[in-house]
C-alpha cells in the first residue's frame, strides 16, 4: 500500500516537471530495461543447453 502511494507520488511529480512526453520516455525505457534484465536471467542450478546441429547425410 505504501509502496503504490509513494510511486503515485512519483509519477505525478515527474509529469508535473517533464510533462507527458518526459514520463511516457521514462516508462519506456525502464520497461525495454526491466525486460532486458529478465532475458539475461537463468534458472539457478540449470545448465545452458545448446541445440546440436542436425548431422546431414553425404551420399
Amino acid at each position: 500500500m505504501v509502496s503504490g502511494l509513494f510511486g503515485s507520488g512519483v509519477g505525478a511529480l515527474v509529469v508535473a516537471s517533464w510533462g507527458y512526453s518526459g514520463a511516457f520516455v521514462l516508462a519506456g525505457s525502464i520497461g525495454l530495461m526491466a525486460a532486458g534484465l529478465a532475458f539475461m536471467l537463468r534458472q539457478p542450478g540449470r545448465k545452458l543447453v545448446r541445440p546440436q546441429p542436425v548431422a546431414q547425410e553425404v551420399s
